[in-house]
């Protein structure tokens, strides 16, 4: 499975109002996720299925901060990761063929 993520850590919530208030197109899949997105359709093609789990793990957050898509592919799927909750660095990519 390739994996590109993308983490922070960033417990606290932004100064900045409008990326903490729940309006369309505000979070992280919004901020982070589309870079991951376009990275993984530039590399792999459209995929011919997808399942996103998201998610809000930031104490008195509103908007989501976590977000899980796996793309599937005929012959491989894709991860598409990201949290503003991870203390710990990850591989930002992993490719396994």
């Amino acid at each position: 499975m390739q994996k590109l993520r993308h983490d922070r850590y960033v417990p606290e919530l932004s100064y900045k109002a409008h990326k903490e208030t729940p309006t369309p197109a505000v979070g992280s899949l919004y901020d982070l996720g589309s870079h991951l997105i376009d990275q993984a359709l530039q590399l792999f093609g459209m995929p011919v299925a997808l399942f996103a789990d998201m998610a809000i793990n930031r104490p008195g957050s509103k908007v989501d901060d976590y977000f899980d898509i796996k793309l599937f592919y005929p012959s491989h799927r894709v991860s598409l990761k990201s949290s503003y909750y991870v203390r710990e660095a990850l591989p930002g990519i992993s490719v396994s063929w």
